[in-house]
Parts: C-alpha cells; sequence; structure tokens
C-alpha cells in the first residue's frame, strides 16, 4: 500500500469513550415525572426541538435510537442509543443546523429546557448534569478529529475502529460501506478501494461486507 500518510496518532482514533450512563439514568430519572410521552409516528420519526410557544425541550431517550442528520448535507453526523439525553446543549442554533430522526421502536418524552434547569438547580443534580456535557462535546470533538483536514484513508480507518467497537449481533447488521459513506461525503468508488485493499493485506476481515474484525493494526501508509 502507497500514498498518503497518516498525521494523527491511530491509538487515539481506537481509544473508546466511555458513556456516563449512570449519570444519564439518574438525570433521567430526575426529569420523567415532568416528562410527558413523545410520539413521533406522525412525523416520521422526526423530532422537533421547539415546542409551539418556541421554548427548547429536552428529549429523554428512554430506549431506541436517534439519528442526527447534518441538514445542510443530510450527513449522519451520530447514532445514539437510549439511555440518552437530547436538548440540553447550546441554542436553537444547534437544532438548526442538525435534524434528529427516531427509530420506530424508540420510547421518548419531553419537557421544556425551563423545566429541567429548574429541576438540577432544586435537586442538585448539576454535577450530572456536567459529567454528560462533558461526554457530549468530547463525542462532537471526536467527530470532527475525524473528519476535518483528513485524507480519505483516514477517515475510513478512523470509522473501522469505531464499527469494531459496536456489538457483534449489531455490527452483523451494518454495511461496512455504508456504515462510512452515511457518515462522510466520501466517493464509493475510493471507499470500496480501500476496502478493498485492507481485505487483501489481511488488515481486516469482511464478510458479506459485514465487518467481523481488524485483523492487526491498520498501516499508517496506503
Amino acid at each position: 500500500m502507497s500514498g498518503g500518510t497518516f498525521k494523527s496518532d491511530d491509538d487515539q482514533l481506537k481509544k473508546p469513550m466511555s458513556k456516563p450512563t449512570d449519570a444519564i439514568e439518574r438525570l433521567i430519572t430526575l426529569f420523567t415525572p415532568t416528562s410527558q410521552p413523545l410520539d413521533t409516528t406522525a412525523t416520521a420519526g422526526k423530532i422537533a426541538m421547539q415546542d409551539d410557544q418556541q421554548n427548547m425541550l429536552v428529549i429523554l431517550l428512554i430506549k431506541g435510537e436517534i439519528d442526527i442528520f447534518r441538514n445542510v448535507d443530510n450527513l449522519l453526523f451520530a447514532n445514539a442509543s437510549g439511555p440518552c439525553i437530547f436538548g440540553m446543549q447550546g441554542t436553537a442554533f444547534r437544532f438548526d443546523v442538525y435534524q434528529f430522526r427516531a427509530s420506530k421502536d424508540s420510547e421518548l418524552r419531553v419537557l421544556t429546557q425551563k423545566e429541567a434547569l429548574s429541576l438540577l438547580i432544586e435537586n442538585n443534580a448539576l454535577n450530572d448534569l456536567v459529567i454528560f456535557q462533558s461526554y457530549f462535546s468530547d463525542y462532537q470533538a471526536h467527530r470532527d478529529n475525524l473528519l476535518i483536514n483528513k485524507s480519505t484513508y483516514e477517515i475510513i480507518c478512523g470509522f473501522l475502529y469505531e464499527l469494531e467497537r459496536v456489538p457483534m449481533p449489531q455490527r452483523l447488521k451494518i454495511s461496512v460501506a455504508n456504515y462510512i459513506l452515511e457518515r462522510s461525503n466520501l466517493a464509493r468508488s475510493g471507499v470500496m478501494k480501500i476496502l478493498a485493499d485492507l481485505r487483501t493485506g489481511e488488515y481486516v476481515d469482511i464478510q458479506n461486507g459485514k465487518l467481523m474484525s481488524i485483523l492487526r493494526k491498520l498501516p499508517k501508509v496506503y
């Protein structure tokens, strides 16, 4: 393999972020009595982040998944599984940039951001919020680091390491190529060529389009 080189340490790409599930569940428990069930059936899973009075909303993802797409190009920015919380980060600007779509089996609840902030202050739960916000900020930094000023090969390697961390039962339902293409603006031909070369070099085990495993450390040079 020859061509571009990695500028970053690929050990950083392989390092997983730990989701603060305990803090998230405590926040959901705190917010639930004030929240209302949210049914997105009529909107094909699309979630509004403001109510009719333009109040910012906080969405509690109890179970299921939410896909987050960038409006400008419909790029899949992130996929979140429950438990998770949306709407505590940023202003309406953030939610004009992204679109949120829930899976059909998702269980969602909603309350206003103002209600959520009052509950946090009243119950001295700001520590859990900071823990969750830190995780959210780190995730966004990870995504930016993966895509900005990176070569096609670097981006593909980053997504391969990311996909490898997905539990096997779920991973067997995911096309490697589609996983990368949905989350980037890369050309399909380039992605398929690099994946084929990594398979030929016995760096990855891909069967029927699914990533079985990364067999050894991906090369820094392509």
